[in-house]
């Protein structure tokens, strides 16, 4: 009996451990591919601010310039986050990598670097991280649904209004995009309520 005890104690401490190991190993997976999307997006944004003409980068540098594919990305990221620790180290990474390669390019081949922006996305940065681990709980619920619709619509109408001027080649991309990011936290909400 006490060998079928001890046995079972350490099956339960085995499969505990392997259990930890692949939630380690998802979020290490995770962070990597945080941090080479933040590298690729960065340089492709600042290029696409730069390059003229009419071709994908210089089209991805408008939609970068607005606040909706940042609002859309961070969305994605609380609800693919299996907690709000693994959500903190992936949009940090990303974030950070992002923020770097951006400016990197910009200082070294653009020659172009102005202070006030860059305090401006840091600051915007660790704004959408606290918010984003405030309302981590609730990502699978109508809040944050109507959360994510209010906010969209805020960050469109000053994409358009602000940042981009009323460019429907810039507004049509990003209405598109938050529709996609609405699916998926609908489908997010429908899958919570299944598993309940």
């Amino acid at each position: 009996r006490e060998f079928m005890w001890y046995n079972c104690k350490c099956k339960r401490k085995i499969n505990s451990n392997l259990k930890v190991w692949y939630i380690m190993k998802n979020t290490i997976i995770k962070s990597i591919l945080a941090v080479i999307l933040g590298l690729v997006i960065g340089i492709f944004s600042k290029w696409g601010d730069v390059m003229s003409g009419d071709n994908v980068i210089s089209y991805f540098g408008l939609i970068s310039t607005g606040l909706v594919i940042w609002l859309a990305i961070g969305t994605l990221l609380i609800l693919k986050s299996k907690n709000r620790k693994e959500f903190s180290i992936i949009y940090s990474l990303f974030m950070i990598s992002m923020l770097i390669s951006y400016y990197l390019f910009s200082a070294t081949v653009v020659k172009y670097l102005y202070t006030r922006i860059i305090i401006f996305w840091i600051v915007i940065f660790i704004v959408a991280l606290i918010l984003g681990n405030i309302i981590f709980s609730k990502r699978h619920t109508r809040l944050f649904r109507l959360l994510f619709v209010l906010a969209s619509i805020i960050f469109l109408i000053y994409d358009a209004i602000e940042i981009n001027g009323i460019q429907l080649q810039v507004v049509i991309p990003e209405l598109l995009l938050s529709i996609l990011v609405l699916i998926t936290i609908n489908k997010s909400i429908k899958n919570n309520n299944k598993s309940e």
